[in-house]
């Protein structure tokens, strides 16, 4: 066998002269890529809201068509309720127009102390109760304090069973006295308007029937 080379010892390593190298920067872990859950989550809110500002300004929008309806039912049933006013009213005024005449007659043949006259407007039952020489002696007592200007200061019309009809008619007398009042209470006799009874006072009278 050949002889064998005997091994070299290794140098020992020298250390590095200088200064010393740095460290190597910390390895920092990357960020976790976010789930796609809260993206999801926050796309359903927005569309959640978006949904509810919607439904909110369709409401607002429709609250003046519900306002409008109200308002046109109300104005409605007010229309037709001052229809229905303005009918009674016309009633009756339409249906006292003639009873007014036949009270204007009868205060002027009280006025003018014509009693007469009067009893030929007096009803069946006036002329049961009083005769026409009872007219006369009222109308003697009466009429001198009655002298003024007349004026209808009320007047009611009244129907009552079936087809009857009875008024009061109250007058306002301007005398030079101070004002003087007359109701004459009439009643619609073979459609021509006779005097039921009539009351003079000082002080003022209700128009009804009594």
């Amino acid at each position: 066998m050949p002889p064998q080379e005997p091994a070299t010892p290794e140098s020992p390593q020298t250390p590095p002269t200088g200064p010393a190298a740095p460290p190597p920067p910390p390895v920092v872990p990357s960020p976790a890529p976010q789930s796609a859950a809260p993206q999801e989550q926050s796309i359903q809110a927005t569309a959640n809201q978006l949904n509810n500002q919607i439904q909110t300004s369709l409401e607002k929008k429709g609250i003046p068509k519900i306002v409008k309806i109200i308002l046109a039912v109300f104005f409605g049933m007010f229309f037709v309720f001052g229809l229905i006013i303005i009918g009674i009213v016309l009633l009756v005024n339409n249906g006292s127009k003639d009873a007014v005449v036949a009270g204007d007659q009868f205060v002027s043949n009280l006025q003018s102390n014509n009693p007469t006259a009067a009893y030929d407007q007096a009803s069946t039952e006036f002329k049961a109760a009083s005769t026409e020489s009872d007219v006369a002696t009222t109308f003697s007592s009466i009429s001198a304090s009655l002298q003024g200007t007349k004026s209808v200061s009320g007047k009611y019309l009244s129907k009552s069973g079936g087809s009857s009809e009875q008024a009061a008619i109250v007058y306002t007398v301007h005398t030079s006295n101070g004002d003087k009042y007359i109701r004459v209470i009439l009643q619609k006799d073979d459609n021509t308007w006779k005097v039921l009874n009539f009351r003079s006072s000082d002080s003022p009278l209700e128009a009804k029937i009594e």
